[in-house]
């Protein structure tokens, strides 16, 4: 329960000889609750499946790794040739797909 100061104006509030009018009001209704047998529970990972995930995520990581340590040396040594069609092609459908 609780209790709200009712609304008044004028510099009367201000004063501490005057008493200072209130009324109550009941609270909200409660929340309704749910009995934990009709929930689903969440199904964590094994921790096998955690590490096969980890390993994947390095083996990505590595593969991005050795691809961009492969362009840089073909920069270096000016025989990086870009495909003006593929760049154009992955522009094309970028497009298409942010539609």
């Amino acid at each position: 329960m609780r209790i709200h100061y009712a609304h008044s104006s004028g510099l009367n509030n201000l004063r501490t000889d005057k008493a200072v009018p209130f009324e109550i009001r009941p609270e909200a209704k409660p929340l309704p609750t749910y009995k934990l047998d009709k929930i689903n529970p969440v199904k964590l990972p094994t921790r096998s499946r955690l590490q096969k995930a980890n390993q994947l995520i390095a083996q990505t990581l590595e593969r991005r790794a050795q691809k961009v340590r492969a362009i840089a040396k073909a920069i270096q040594n000016n025989s990086y040739q870009i495909d003006s069609l593929k760049v154009a092609d992955a522009i094309i459908a970028n497009a298409i797909l942010e539609r």
